[in-house]
């Protein structure tokens, strides 16, 4: 048992160095003029935040939660949004997440959200408000 919580440990370390490390250039590539690369990004972001440890170091980062709303706001791809609206509810699981998207002018995007016609973003943005 001892030795399985060493290996969660070591685990937990690496997703958090990961997304630590990723974080900067994801950042820019977020705020690409291609809405290719965005797309992309915001994926892979979406896929970082599904790991708690790397979901800490997104939160901790205002310019990655700022980058995110924008794409969310801005992009005309609906992979786009449902990826970046899946990360802020990601964070929003922890108050610390949700104090992020307050600060990164996240709630205004949010409620834009709920005119989506994609039920996962509705979703999304349905539950950040309960």
């Amino acid at each position: 048992m001892l030795k399985h919580a060493v290996v969660n440990l070591i685990n937990y370390q690496d997703d958090a160095d990961l997304a630590t490390r990723a974080i900067p250039e994801l950042i820019k590539l977020l705020n690409d003029e291609d809405q290719v690369v965005v797309g992309q990004a915001a994926m892979m972001v979406h896929q970082l935040s599904k790991k708690e440890a790397s979901r800490h170091a997104i939160m901790n980062s205002p310019q990655m939660v700022a980058a995110l709303v924008r794409a969310m706001s801005q992009s005309n791809d609906l992979e786009t949004t449902k990826c970046a609206a899946g990360v802020l509810h990601n964070l929003s699981q922890h108050r610390q997440g949700l104090l992020a998207i307050f600060k990164s002018g996240g709630i205004a995007a949010l409620v834009k959200l709920l005119s989506s016609p994609v039920e996962s973003v509705l979703f999304y943005a349905i539950n950040y408000f309960t």
